[in-house]
C-alpha cells in the first residue's frame, strides 16, 4: 500500500520542514533542527543553563519593570517556558516583576501558582503617616503642618514622596498651604499656564522628538520658541523636566506623571483631549505615508476609512451568532480600489501607523473601528500584526480596558469585545480548529472568543481590498460547513484585484496556499488547479505550486500531467524530497517501478528519515520481488515513525510472502493496535491465520474486518473460505451471497460459492453458481473443472466431459481437469480414453500420485496387471501413507497369484487405515485360499465386525473359501 499517494498539499510546516532536512545548515545536525522546530524551548533551556551557571557564583535576581506593557507572547514565554523549567528552582534564581496589574489574573499564572506555588505577590504600599513623617525627617522636612499637609496631598505614596524630596533638594520652595489640593496641582507649581499646557500636550504622546512638539504647538497657534520660557524652546525644556526620561532614544513622560497630566486635560476639557489626540493621529498617519516610496501608490489605502465609514451603519447588529457570507454585488466588486501589501514591508510605516492607531482609538472618529478591523486583518495576514498589537498593548496597559475612562464607551466597548482577535489573533482567525484550550491558557474564554469573531466579522461588508480578502479567508475557516465554498468563492473573487505581477510573491502565495489549498481541501480539485496555475504565472519558478498542481492532478487521476508538475518542481527545487517521493507514487502508477524506485531514493537521499518514502520504496521493491529488500525498507520506515499502521502492515505482508507468518501476524497485530480500523491489517491477518490453520480465529478476525468495511466484498469472499474450512457451510454460502450482492460481476466469488454448494450437497445450485461465473468469465478453467466435477455427482458424466475438455482446452496443461476427465470417461466404460487422460495429467504432474493409483485400475480392468502394480507402486512410492493404493496393489498381487505379497499389501493398508474393511476381506480370502483356517477366519471377522450386512453374505458364496467353508467357526459366523 502506497501511503501519501500523492502525499498532502504543501503547507507552510511541511516546507519547513523539507528545507530542515534539505539546507546545509540543518542537513543531518538534529541539535540544530530541534532549535529550528522549536526555538522557544530549545533557547530557554539554553538560557536557563546559563543563569544556573551565574547563579553557581552567586544569587541571581532578574527585574522586568513596567510589567503591564509587556506583550502577551513574553507573558506566556515567562510562565509556560522560563518558570515552568523546573531546574530553576533548585538554584538561588528570584525574578522579579513590577507592574500595574496583578499576574494572576492570567489562568495560566494561576494554574502555575496552583500547581507549584511560585508566585509572591506584593501590591504597592503606602507609608502611613509615622512613616511619611519619618521620611521627610530624613530630607529636611520637620515642621509638623507641613508633614501632615504633605501626607494629605501625596497619601503617602512614594513616587510622589521621592519627586518632593528632588524638588527639595534642587532649593525650590513647595506650597502645600491648600491641604487637600490635587496631586497634579502639586506637580504643576511654580508652572505658567502655556508650559502646563505643553506638559498636557506631551503627556498626550506616547513618545516625543523636537518635530512632533513643534507640530503640536504649531496646531495649539503656540510659539516653539518661546512657550515653555525665554531661555529654551518648548521641546528643549521638556526635556530638562525631572518626570521626563529617555527611554530607547525617544523622550517620554514617565508613566505617573503621564497618567496625571493626561488625565487632568481629560477631565478639565474632554473634547480638547480628543482633540489632540487627532492631531496626533493626523501627524503619525502623515508621517506614515511620507515614509514610503514617492513611486507607490498608496491612494486606495488612504482613502479606506472614508470610503468605508458609509457602510458602517448596518453592520453593528450582537444577535447573529452564525457567519453567513454576505451576497456579492453583480458587478461593483471589480471597481473598489485595491490596498497594495507593500506599505506593510516599510517598517517604519508599520510603526507610524501603529502610532496613528493608537491615537485614533482616543478620538470620536466614526471610521476607527472599521479602519482598526482593517489593519487587524490585513496585518494578521501579511504576518505584520505589531501594527495593531502595539497600539492595543499600550492601551491595555495603561488600564483595564473595560474600566478605562479615557477611551470614549464606544471604542472601549469595541476594544474589549475584540481583545481575543487581537492579542491570540493567530488562535482566533487563523489556526484551524481552534484550540479553545490555548485560548483559555491566555485567560479567553469560547464565548469571549465567539464575542470577537462576531464584532470582527460585521465590518467585512464594509472592508476592501486585501482587507477585504483576508476578512473572508478567516471567515471560510470559522462558517459553518455547508457556506464553505460560498465564502471560499468570495475570497477568490476579492483576491484576484489585489494581485499583481508587481507583488508576484504575495499573488503566488495567495493563490496558491490561501485559495488553492482551500479549494483542494473543499474537494473541488479543478479549481484548485485553476487556483495553483495562476500562482505560477506570477511565479513561474515556484516549486511549492508545482508540486500542489502534481497532488492535484494526481488526484484527478491524471497521473502523466502529475508527473509533469512534479518534474518542474525538482527542477526548481532539486531537494525536494515531497516531490521526489509523489513523483515515485506517480511513476508507480504508471507502472513504471523501477523509475519510481530511483524517485524514492531521490527523497531519501535529500532526506534519510522520510518514512513515506522508505514505505512506499518498500512497495516498490516487494512488486519487484525483492521481498527482502522490501521488508528491510519496511523496517526503516517503522524506525522513522514507529506509529506508521501502513508500514507494519506492508511489513506483515512481506513476511508472509517470506513465509513467516508468526512474524506477520505479530506486524499485523501491531498496524491494529495503532489504527484499530484498519481494515487491510485485519484482512491479511485473517489471511495468515488462515495459512497457519487456525480457522477459529480466522473467523473471528473477518467478522471483525466486515464491521469496519462491511462493503469489501473480498473480506466477505475470505470469511466464505474460512467458513468452508470450520465446516460452517450454510454461513459460507450466506457470506458468498453478501460478495456477490456487493459485487455480482466476480467470477471468482461466483465459483467460490459453487465449491460451498457442493459440499453442502446442493449440486444443482453449485452447477448454477458455476454456470454464473462461466457467463461472467469464458475463460475460468476452474469454473469449467469445478462445473465438470459437480455434475459427475449428478450422474452427468457426458455433461462433465464436457466440462472437462473446455477446462483443458482453455488451459492444456491444467492436470486436475485431465485427471477429473478420465474418472468420468471411466465410469461411462471409456476406459481405453480414460487411460489416456491419467497419462496426460501424469505427464503434467509427474508426481500426481491419485493420477497414478487411478491409472493402475483402469490398467487392471484392461487385464494389464503388471502394469497396474508399477502404477500403484509409483502411487506408492509418491504417497507412502496412501492406504487405497497399497490396498489395490494388494489386489493386483492376488490377481497374480502372488498371495503372500498381496498380504504384505493389505496389511500395508491395514496399518495406514485399520477400518479399511476392503482390505481386510480380501486379506481372508487370500489365508483362506492358502487353507490357513485361523487367520482367514481372523480376518473375515475384522471385516464383517466393520460392514456386517455386506460382507456376511459375500462370504457365503465367494469360492476364496471353499476349503474352510465346513469349519464351524466359520459357519457360526453366519448365525449370530
Amino acid at each position: 500500500m502506497l501511503r501519501n499517494a500523492p502525499q498532502a498539499i504543501a503547507s507552510g510546516k511541511e516546507r519547513v520542514e523539507s528545507l530542515l532536512q534539505q539546507h546545509p545548515a540543518t542537513k543531518g545536525k538534529q541539535d540544530i533542527q530541534s532549535l529550528v522546530r522549536e526555538p522557544l524551548l530549545r533557547l530557554t533551556e539554553a538560557f536557563v543553563q546559563g543563569l544556573i551557571q551565574k547563579a553557581q557564583q552567586r544569587p541571581v535576581v532578574l527585574l522586568l519593570d513596567t510589567y503591564e506593557k509587556a506583550p502577551s507572547q513574553l507573558d506566556l514565554w515567562l510562565c509556560n517556558y522560563l518558570l515552568g523549567n523546573s531546574q530553576l528552582q533548585s538554584y538561588p534564581i528570584r525574578l522579579v516583576l513590577a507592574g500595574r496589574q496583578s499576574l494572576l489574573k492570567t489562568q495560566y499564572w494561576r494554574k502555575l501558582q496552583q500547581d507549584r506555588n511560585l508566585v509572591y505577590q506584593q501590591p504597592l504600599e503606602r507609608f502611613d503617616q509615622p512613616q511619611t513623617r519619618e521620611y521627610l525627617q530624613q530630607i529636611g522636612i520637620t515642621e509638623s503642618e507641613q508633614v501632615e499637609d504633605i501626607y494629605q496631598v501625596t497619601r503617602g505614596l512614594p513616587y510622589y514622596l521621592d519627586w518632593i524630596r528632588k524638588e527639595t533638594a534642587t532649593g525650590r520652595e513647595l506650597n502645600f498651604s491648600q491641604g487637600n489640593q490635587e496631586i497634579v496641582e502639586l506637580l504643576l507649581q511654580g508652572l505658567n499656564s502655556t508650559q502646563k499646557q505643553l506638559l498636557q500636550l506631551a503627556a498626550c504622546c506616547r513618545w516625543f522628538d523636537k518635530a512632533l512638539i513643534q507640530q503640536l504647538l504649531n496646531a495649539q497657534n503656540l510659539d516653539f520658541d518661546s512657550t515653555a520660557d525665554d531661555t529654551d524652546n518648548g521641546f528643549d525644556w521638556l526635556t530638562k523636566q525631572d518626570f521626563v526620561e529617555l527611554v530607547q532614544h525617544c523622550y517620554r513622560l514617565d508613566d505617573v506623571a503621564r497618567d496625571v497630566f493626561r488625565l487632568s486635560l481629560w477631565q478639565e476639557d474632554r473634547e480638547r483631549f480628543y482633540q489632540i489626540h487627532g492631531l496626533l493621529a493626523d501627524y503619525f498617519e502623515e508621517l506614515a505615508h511620507r515614509k514610503l516610496p514617492p513611486d507607490l501608490d498608496v491612494g486606495a489605502f488612504a482613502q479606506h476609512g472614508a470610503l468605508a465609514a458609509k457602510h458602517l451603519g448596518n453592520n453593528l447588529s450582537e444577535k447573529p451568532k452564525v457567519y453567513t457570507p454576505n451576497a456579492l454585488p453583480s458587478q461593483s466588486f471589480n471597481t473598489y480600489p485595491s490596498l497594495s501589501t507593500e506599505p506593510y514591508n516599510y517598517p517604519d510605516w508599520c510603526s507610524n501607523t501603529a502610532e496613528y492607531l493608537y491615537h485614533a482609538l482616543f478620538t470620536h472618529r466614526r471610521n476607527i473601528q472599521l479602519t482598526f478591523i482593517s489593519h487587524l486583518f490585513a496585518s494578521r495576514y501579511l504576518g505584520k500584526y505589531e501594527v495593531v498589537k502595539i497600539p492595543f498593548q499600550a492601551i491595555s496597559a495603561e488600564a483595564e480596558l473595560k474600566d478605562y475612562q479615557l477611551l470614549n464607551s464606544t471604542n472601549r466597548q469595541f476594544l474589549t469585545t475584540i481583545q481575543p482577535a487581537v492579542e491570540s489573533s493567530w488562535e482566533v482567525l487563523v489556526q484551524e480548529p481552534i484550540n479553545w484550550e490555548s485560548l483559555a491558557n491566555s485567560g479567553f474564554s469560547e464565548s469571549q472568543v465567539k464575542a470577537a469573531l462576531h464584532k470582527c466579522f460585521s465590518y467585512t461588508a464594509s472592508l476592501e481590498g486585501l482587507a477585504k480578502f483576508a476578512a473572508l479567508s478567516y471567515q471560510l475557516r470559522r462558517c459553518l460547513e455547508l457556506q464553505c465554498l460560498d465564502w471560499l468563492q468570495q475570497a477568490k473573487l476579492r483576491g484576484e484585484p489585489i494581485t499583481t505581477p508587481a507583488e508576484s510573491e504575495f499573488s503566488s502565495k495567495l493563490f496558491l496556499f490561501t485559495v488553492g489549498n482551500e479549494f483542494y481541501e473543499l474537494g473541488k480539485i479543478e479549481d484548485a488547479i485553476a487556483r495553483y496555475n495562476q500562482a505560477i504565472e506570477f511565479n513561474p519558478d515556484y516549486d511549492a505550486a508545482w508540486y500542489n498542481r502534481g497532488v492535484a492532478l494526481y488526484d484527478l487521476g491524471k497521473i502523466e500531467e502529475a508527473l509533469a508538475s512534479y518534474d518542474q518542481a525538482v527542477e526548481f527545487n532539486p531537494d525536494y524530497e515531497q516531490a521526489w517521493n509523489n513523483r515515485g507514487i506517480a511513476l508507480y502508477s504508471l507502472g513504471k517501478i523501477e523509475e519510481a524506485l530511483a524517485s524514492y531514493d531521490q527523497a531519501i537521499e535529500f532526506n534519510p528519515n522520510n518514512d513515506a518514502a522508505w514505505n512506499n520504496r518498500g512497495v516498490a521493491l516487494y512488486d519487484l520481488g525483492k521481498i527482502e529488500e522490501a521488508l528491510a525498507s519496511y523496517d526503516q520506515a517503522i524506525e522513522f515513525k514507529p506509529d506508521d499502521e501502513q508500514a507494519w502492515n506492508n511489513r506483515g505482508v512481506a513476511l508472509q510472502n517470506l513465509g513467516k507468518i508468526e512474524e506477520a501476524i505479530a506486524s499485523y497485530d501491531q498496524a491494529i493496535e495503532l489504527k484499530p480500523s484498519n481494515d487491510a491489517a485485519w484482512y491479511n491477518r485473517v489471511v495468515a491465520l488462515q495459512n497457519l490453520g487456525k480457522i477459529k480465529e480466522a473467523s473471528a478476525s473477518y467478522e471483525q474486518a466486515i464491521e469496519l468495511k462491511p462493503d469489501n466484498e473480498q473480506t466477505w469472499n475470505n470469511q466464505g473460505l474460512a467458513l468452508v474450512e470450520s465446516g460452517k457451510l450454510e454461513e459460507a454460502v450466506a457470506s458468498y451471497e453478501q460478495a456477490i450482492e456487493l459485487k455480482p460481476d466476480d467470477a471468482q466469488t461466483w465459483n467460490n460459492q459453487g465449491l460451498a454448494l457442493v459440499e453442502s450437497g446442493k449440486i444443482e445450485e453449485a452447477v448454477a453458481s458455476y454456470d454464473q461465473a462461466i457467463e461472467l468469465k469464458p475463460d475460468d478453467d476452474k469454473a469449467w473443472n469445478n462445473r465438470g466435477l459437480a455434475l459427475v455427482k449428478l450422474r452427468k458424466m457426458e455433461e462433465a466431459i464436457a466440462s472437462y475438455n473446455q477446462a483443458i482446452k482453455l488451459k492444456p496443461d491444467l492436470h486436475q481437469a485431465w485427471y477429473n476427465r478420465g474418472n468420468a470417461l471411466y465410469n461411462l466404460g471409456k476406459v481405453e480414453e480414460a487411460v489416456a487422460s491419467y497419462t496426460q495429467a501424469i505427464e503434467l504432474k509427474p508426481d500426481y500420485d491419485a493420477a497414478w493409483n487411478n491409472l493402475g485400475i483402469t490398467l487392471y480392468n484392461l487385464g494389464k496387471i503388471e502394469e497396474a502394480i508399477t502404477s500403484y507402486d509409483q502411487a506408492i512410492k509418491l504417497k507412502p501413507d496412501y492406504n487405497a493404493a497399497w490396498n489395490n496393489r494388494g489386489a493386483a498381487l492376488y490377481k497374480l497369484g502372488r498371495i503372500e505379497e498381496a498380504v504384505a499389501s493389505y496389511d500395508q493398508a491395514i496399518e495406514l487405515k485399520p477400518d479399511l474393511h476392503q482390505a481386510w476381506y480380501l486379506k481372508a480370502c487370500c489365508y483362506g485360499l492358502q487353507n490357513n483356517i485361523d487367520l482367514a477366519i481372523e480376518n473375515l471377522q475384522q471385516a464383517i465386525q466393520i460392514n456386517p450386512d455386506k460382507y456376511r453374505d459375500m462370504a457365503k458364496t465367494d469360492s476364496d473359501f471353499d476349503n474352510i467353508r465346513s469349519d464351524t467357526r466359520f459357519q457360526a459366523m453366519f448365525f449370530k
